[in-house]
Protein backbone atom coordinates (compact mmCIF):
# COMPACT_ATOMS: atom_id res chain seq x y z
CA UNK A 1 0.00 0.00 0.00
CA UNK A 2 1.18 2.86 -1.01
CA UNK A 3 -0.08 6.77 0.64
CA UNK A 4 0.66 10.13 -1.10
CA UNK A 5 0.06 13.40 1.35
CA UNK A 6 -2.09 15.99 -0.18
CA UNK A 7 -4.00 18.68 1.35
CA UNK A 8 -7.15 20.28 0.49
CA UNK A 9 -8.81 24.13 1.67
CA UNK A 10 -12.47 23.45 2.92
CA UNK A 11 -14.21 25.10 5.02
CA UNK A 12 -11.06 27.40 6.21
CA UNK A 13 -9.38 24.33 7.64
CA UNK A 14 -6.62 22.53 6.04
CA UNK A 15 -7.61 18.25 5.78
CA UNK A 16 -5.58 15.69 5.21
CA UNK A 17 -6.99 13.14 2.53
CA UNK A 18 -3.93 10.99 2.34
CA UNK A 19 -0.33 10.61 4.10
CA UNK A 20 3.12 10.81 2.84
CA UNK A 21 4.29 11.15 -0.80
CA UNK A 22 5.09 7.86 -2.35
CA UNK A 23 5.77 5.97 0.96
CA UNK A 24 5.40 2.62 0.76
CA UNK A 25 3.34 1.18 3.75
CA UNK A 26 5.01 -2.11 3.53
CA UNK A 27 8.51 -0.28 4.69
CA UNK A 28 6.89 -0.37 8.27
CA UNK A 29 6.10 -2.48 10.75
CA UNK A 30 2.59 -4.30 10.97
CA UNK A 31 2.02 -2.08 13.81
CA UNK A 32 3.17 1.09 11.68
CA UNK A 33 0.18 -0.39 8.80
CA UNK A 34 -2.61 -0.46 11.38
CA UNK A 35 -1.87 3.02 12.77
CA UNK A 36 -1.77 4.31 8.88
CA UNK A 37 -5.20 2.60 8.17
CA UNK A 38 -6.95 3.83 11.15
CA UNK A 39 -5.30 7.69 10.71
CA UNK A 40 -6.13 7.83 7.29
CA UNK A 41 -9.43 10.60 7.37
CA UNK A 42 -10.27 10.56 10.96
CA UNK A 43 -6.99 12.01 12.84
CA UNK A 44 -5.19 14.87 10.06
CA UNK A 45 -3.09 16.11 13.36
CA UNK A 46 -1.10 13.06 13.25
CA UNK A 47 0.11 13.08 9.60
CA UNK A 48 2.60 15.81 10.29
CA UNK A 49 3.89 13.51 12.96
CA UNK A 50 4.15 10.62 10.78
CA UNK A 51 5.68 12.44 8.18
CA UNK A 52 8.01 14.03 10.57
CA UNK A 53 9.50 10.41 11.63
CA UNK A 54 9.06 8.84 8.09
CA UNK A 55 11.66 11.72 7.46
CA UNK A 56 14.25 11.26 10.21
CA UNK A 57 13.99 7.37 9.43
CA UNK A 58 16.02 8.63 6.58
CA UNK A 59 17.91 11.36 8.24
CA UNK A 60 18.92 8.87 10.29
CA UNK A 61 20.30 6.43 7.49
CA UNK A 62 22.22 9.04 5.70
CA UNK A 63 23.64 9.88 8.88
CA UNK A 64 24.82 6.08 9.66
CA UNK A 65 26.42 5.84 5.79
CA UNK A 66 28.70 9.46 6.60
CA UNK A 67 29.82 7.80 9.84
CA UNK A 68 30.55 5.12 7.70
CA UNK A 69 33.04 7.62 6.13
CA UNK A 70 34.65 9.05 8.69
CA UNK A 71 35.43 5.05 9.45
CA UNK A 72 36.72 4.75 6.61
CA UNK A 73 34.50 2.48 5.22
CA UNK A 74 33.88 4.48 1.57
CA UNK A 75 32.34 1.60 -0.35
CA UNK A 76 29.95 0.59 1.76
CA UNK A 77 28.65 3.84 2.12
CA UNK A 78 28.58 4.93 -1.38
CA UNK A 79 26.46 1.46 -1.82
CA UNK A 80 23.99 2.71 0.77
CA UNK A 81 23.59 6.59 -0.21
CA UNK A 82 22.99 4.84 -3.82
CA UNK A 83 19.93 3.26 -2.56
CA UNK A 84 18.64 5.71 -0.98
CA UNK A 85 19.30 7.97 -4.49
CA UNK A 86 17.29 5.00 -6.40
CA UNK A 87 14.33 5.12 -3.28
CA UNK A 88 10.74 5.84 -4.75
CA UNK A 89 9.93 6.54 -1.24
CA UNK A 90 12.37 9.27 -0.22
CA UNK A 91 11.12 12.39 1.23
CA UNK A 92 12.13 15.50 -0.57
CA UNK A 93 13.03 17.25 2.67
CA UNK A 94 16.23 15.14 2.79
CA UNK A 95 17.05 15.64 -0.70
CA UNK A 96 19.72 18.44 0.07
CA UNK A 97 21.05 16.08 3.13
CA UNK A 98 22.07 13.27 0.98
CA UNK A 99 22.90 15.38 -2.22
CA UNK A 100 25.54 16.39 0.16
CA UNK A 101 26.65 12.92 1.44
CA UNK A 102 27.09 11.96 -1.95
CA UNK A 103 29.48 14.78 -2.42
CA UNK A 104 31.36 12.75 -0.24
CA UNK A 105 31.89 9.97 -1.24
CA UNK A 106 32.92 11.28 -5.25
CA UNK A 107 29.33 11.09 -6.26
CA UNK A 108 29.04 14.90 -6.75
CA UNK A 109 27.39 14.34 -10.42
CA UNK A 110 24.19 12.63 -8.40
CA UNK A 111 24.63 14.97 -5.88
CA UNK A 112 23.94 17.47 -8.98
CA UNK A 113 21.30 15.40 -10.41
CA UNK A 114 19.24 15.30 -7.14
CA UNK A 115 19.60 19.12 -7.22
CA UNK A 116 18.22 19.72 -10.87
CA UNK A 117 15.60 17.56 -10.04
CA UNK A 118 14.72 18.99 -6.82
CA UNK A 119 14.69 22.56 -8.55
CA UNK A 120 11.66 21.82 -10.91
CA UNK A 121 9.22 22.27 -7.73
CA UNK A 122 11.43 24.75 -5.83
CA UNK A 123 12.58 27.63 -7.51
CA UNK A 124 13.28 30.20 -4.75
CA UNK A 125 15.11 28.18 -2.14
CA UNK A 126 18.38 29.81 -1.78
CA UNK A 127 20.47 26.74 0.19
CA UNK A 128 19.43 24.80 -3.22
CA UNK A 129 21.33 27.17 -5.56
CA UNK A 130 24.16 27.84 -3.29
CA UNK A 131 24.32 23.92 -3.17
CA UNK A 132 23.77 23.75 -6.85
CA UNK A 133 26.37 26.15 -7.49
CA UNK A 134 28.77 24.00 -4.97
CA UNK A 135 28.33 20.38 -7.27
CA UNK A 136 28.18 22.71 -10.79
CA UNK A 137 32.02 23.25 -9.94
CA UNK A 138 32.47 19.49 -8.84
CA UNK A 139 31.27 18.65 -11.53
CA UNK A 140 33.33 20.75 -13.68
CA UNK A 141 30.43 22.42 -15.21
CA UNK A 142 30.68 25.38 -17.14
CA UNK A 143 31.71 29.05 -14.73
CA UNK A 144 28.46 30.39 -15.67
CA UNK A 145 26.77 27.18 -14.04
CA UNK A 146 27.87 28.31 -10.43
CA UNK A 147 28.01 31.79 -10.82
CA UNK A 148 24.69 32.00 -11.67
CA UNK A 149 23.16 29.97 -8.83
CA UNK A 150 25.79 32.03 -6.18
CA UNK A 151 23.82 35.35 -7.47
CA UNK A 152 20.68 33.30 -7.07
CA UNK A 153 20.90 32.36 -3.70
CA UNK A 154 22.61 35.90 -2.60
CA UNK A 155 19.39 37.48 -4.34
CA UNK A 156 16.78 35.09 -2.82
CA UNK A 157 18.63 35.98 0.69
CA UNK A 158 20.55 39.30 0.09
CA UNK A 159 21.36 39.24 3.79
CA UNK A 160 22.83 36.22 3.88
CA UNK A 161 26.24 36.13 4.67
CA UNK A 162 27.22 32.72 3.87
CA UNK A 163 25.97 32.60 0.54
CA UNK A 164 27.65 36.73 0.14
CA UNK A 165 31.26 34.99 1.34
CA UNK A 166 30.49 32.14 -1.31
CA UNK A 167 29.64 34.30 -4.30
CA UNK A 168 32.62 36.85 -3.20
CA UNK A 169 34.99 33.97 -2.82
CA UNK A 170 33.99 32.98 -6.47
CA UNK A 171 34.42 36.29 -7.78
CA UNK A 172 38.14 36.39 -6.14
CA UNK A 173 39.07 33.01 -7.50
CA UNK A 174 37.77 34.21 -11.27
CA UNK A 175 40.12 37.50 -10.67
CA UNK A 176 36.84 39.54 -11.17
CA UNK A 177 37.78 41.61 -8.15
CA UNK A 178 36.07 44.50 -8.55
CA UNK A 179 32.60 42.24 -8.40
CA UNK A 180 34.24 41.10 -5.52
CA UNK A 181 34.74 44.33 -4.07
CA UNK A 182 30.89 45.65 -5.16
CA UNK A 183 28.65 42.55 -3.71
CA UNK A 184 31.04 42.66 -0.24
CA UNK A 185 28.78 45.55 1.10
CA UNK A 186 28.78 45.97 5.05
CA UNK A 187 28.94 42.96 6.15
CA UNK A 188 27.79 43.92 9.45
CA UNK A 189 24.41 44.75 8.08
CA UNK A 190 24.68 40.40 7.06
CA UNK A 191 22.55 37.99 8.85
CA UNK A 192 25.64 35.74 10.15
CA UNK A 193 23.34 33.41 12.42
CA UNK A 194 23.95 30.40 9.62
CA UNK A 195 27.39 29.31 10.02
CA UNK A 196 30.16 29.70 7.34
CA UNK A 197 33.19 28.57 6.05
CA UNK A 198 36.37 30.10 8.20
CA UNK A 199 38.79 29.12 5.71
CA UNK A 200 37.16 30.74 2.95
CA UNK A 201 36.63 33.98 5.41
CA UNK A 202 39.95 34.48 6.16
CA UNK A 203 41.22 33.99 2.12
CA UNK A 204 38.67 36.28 1.50
CA UNK A 205 40.38 38.33 3.98
CA UNK A 206 43.47 37.87 2.29
CA UNK A 207 42.54 39.11 -0.98
CA UNK A 208 41.20 42.22 0.34
CA UNK A 209 44.43 42.91 1.13
CA UNK A 210 46.20 42.28 -1.84
CA UNK A 211 43.86 44.20 -3.95
CA UNK A 212 44.63 47.30 -1.23
CA UNK A 213 41.32 47.23 -0.06
CA UNK A 214 42.35 47.34 3.32
CA UNK A 215 39.43 48.95 4.81
CA UNK A 216 36.85 46.06 3.65
CA UNK A 217 39.81 43.42 4.76
CA UNK A 218 39.33 45.28 8.17
CA UNK A 219 35.29 44.79 8.17
CA UNK A 220 35.48 41.48 6.96
CA UNK A 221 38.31 40.33 9.50
CA UNK A 222 35.93 42.15 12.26
CA UNK A 223 33.29 39.77 12.18
CA UNK A 224 33.30 36.93 14.32
CA UNK A 225 30.80 34.15 12.79
CA UNK A 226 30.36 30.55 13.71
CA UNK A 227 32.95 28.61 11.40
CA UNK A 228 31.70 25.38 9.82
CA UNK A 229 34.78 22.64 10.04
CA UNK A 230 36.92 22.51 6.87
CA UNK A 231 36.03 19.25 6.34
CA UNK A 232 32.99 19.65 6.24
CA UNK A 233 32.85 22.60 4.08
CA UNK A 234 32.43 22.05 0.24
CA UNK A 235 33.20 25.51 -0.88
CA UNK A 236 36.82 25.41 0.34
CA UNK A 237 37.97 23.07 -2.02
CA UNK A 238 35.86 24.13 -4.96
CA UNK A 239 34.55 27.70 -5.18
CA UNK A 240 38.74 28.81 -4.52
CA UNK A 241 40.63 26.08 -5.18
CA UNK A 242 40.34 26.49 -8.91
CA UNK A 243 41.89 29.88 -8.63
CA UNK A 244 44.69 28.63 -6.90
CA UNK A 245 45.39 26.04 -9.13
CA UNK A 246 43.71 26.97 -12.19
CA UNK A 247 40.20 26.44 -13.39
CA UNK A 248 38.84 22.92 -12.59
CA UNK A 249 36.55 22.94 -15.98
Amino acid sequence: MVFSKVTTDGDGNKHCQRVVADIDASQFSQGWNSTLDHNLGQQPCQVDSLVFVIEQRYRRQIADAVDKIALGNVDSARQSLLALMFDPSLPAAVTLELAAALSKVDLARFSLTLCERFSESHQDAAELAHDLAIYSVMCRKPPYFSEMNLLKACELEPENARYRLAFITWLFANQRISEAVMYSAVPQQFDWSMPVCGCCLSWVVGRFKESGNIALANSWNSCNPQCIEISDCACCKNFRGFGDTGRAW
